[in-house]
């Protein structure tokens, strides 16, 4: 910056330079970000638990900092890494306020877990604390898998054959105690 005076007012003409640095600081830079809650672990069963919702809350120390409302999926032993297209299928997330929901009837997912990490972030902060994260694990499975099967019953215990006769054995077939006949793509029996 410099500064002076109208020479036609100055004789002998002054003129002085003054430096001034300005450093422009806000309380967002140290702000914290604390998730509120626990997302448990969760195990979904596909095509018969519906929508599931999370709304998760945050604290900050420096209220009014600007805020982004992320999720990632954890892979690797621990590389955060954006959903992808087939997870996004699964997942919706709101960027306004954090809050989170998912469903499927992809049988495909059977035995998957999936590790998330739902967070809300402080833009600005530069501390190692700007992060509220939820880490939280959603394992997808079958219902079928919890079927009570009862096993197959056989005429008599123990068969003999001919190495060259041809036999027909009557038994009853295994039934599906749980959820019905053919609820579980039925099943088939081999000896």
């Amino acid at each position: 910056m410099i500064g002076g005076a109208p020479l036609d007012k100055m004789d002998p003409t002054y003129a002085e330079e003054l430096e001034i640095n300005l450093i422009v600081n806000n309380d967002c830079q140290i702000d914290d970000v604390t998730a509120l809650d626990v997302i448990d672990d969760e195990v979904y069963t596909i095509g018969f638990d519906g929508i599931r919702f999370f709304n998760p809350t945050w604290s900050t120390t420096i209220p009014g900092c600007p805020v982004t409302y992320e999720i990632e999926r954890v892979i690797d032993g621990g590389v955060s890494v954006p959903l992808t297209a087939k997870e996004l299928a699964v997942l919706s997330h709101n960027i306004q306020d954090g809050q989170m929901q998912y469903s499927t009837n992809d049988f495909t997912l059977d035995q998957e877990v999936w590790t998330l990490k739902l967070f809300k972030r402080s833009t600005y902060s530069l501390s190692p604390n700007r992060d509220g994260i939820y880490q939280f694990d959603i394992k997808f499975i079958d219902r079928c898998w919890e079927a009570d099967v009862t096993p197959a019953t056989f005429g008599q215990g123990l068969y003999t054959f001919d190495l060259w006769q041809e036999e027909t054995i009557i038994f009853e077939q295994m039934i599906d105690n749980t959820f019905g006949v053919d609820f579980c793509g039925g099943f088939t029996s081999e000896i």
